[in-house]
This record gives structure tokens, C-alpha cells and sequence, in this order.
């Protein structure tokens, strides 16, 4: 993950629950991974819930599993963000894409 939001010229996370909950850092993943299905237009929601659900729907149509709710991703619990973490890499790597390692992601230990 840290390595497409470096490409997006964002800052790294560290920790999956804090650092994802807001779903801005997952918007900029998705977009390094699909441009065309995972727009950043969701940077805009003030709402972090509806933030939340447009990311889903992102991730969804480029065919990442819904595997939490919205309301269950603003709550930054790290242990329910690491299942989001982990679809998003097992993705990644159907598409021959490279989700540069998270600390804390069970998959990168």
C-alpha cells in the first residue's frame, strides 16, 4: 500500500486502523491500481461514512471483495481494516499490480 500512495504523492500509513479509517489513503490505492473505476472523487465527501461507501463502491467495481461496511471502516478498528488491506493486495497481484508492504498486514508478516 505504501508504495502506490508514494506514487500518489502521499504520506505512508502506518497503522491500519487510524490511518485507513478515514478511507482517504484506500481512495489513493485504488486509483493507483484502476484509475478508470477508482476515481479520487470521493476526496470530496465530508462525510467519512459516505466517504466510506464510495470507496467501496470503487473497490467493488474493479472487483476487490466488500468484505466491511462503511460504518465498520470509520470505526479504525485495525483488526476488521486488515481484511480491507488484505483483498485489496490479493487484488493487486491478480492484476500483476505491487502493494508495497504495510506493517501489521498478517499477508506482509
Amino acid at each position: 500500500m505504501n508504495f502506490h500512495l508514494r506514487a500518489a504523492g502521499q504520506d505512508e500509513i502506518a497503522n491500519l486502523g487510524k490511518d485507513l479509517k478515514d478511507s482517504r489513503a484506500l481512495i489513493y490505492v485504488l486509483n493507483q491500481l484502476d484509475s478508470q473505476n477508482c476515481t479520487l472523487d470521493a476526496l470530496e465527501e465530508g462525510d467519512e461514512v459516505e466517504r466510506a461507501t464510495k470507496m467501496i463502491t470503487s473497490a467493488t467495481a474493479m472487483g476487490v471483495e466488500d468484505s466491511i461496511g462503511p460504518r465498520d471502516l470509520v470505526k479504525g478498528n485495525s483488526k476488521v481494516n486488515s481484511l480491507r488491506c488484505s483483498h485489496l493486495q490479493h487484488k493487486a497481484r491478480s492484476v500483476g499490480a505491487y502493494l508495497g508492504g504495510v506493517r501489521g498486514c498478517r499477508s506482509d508478516r
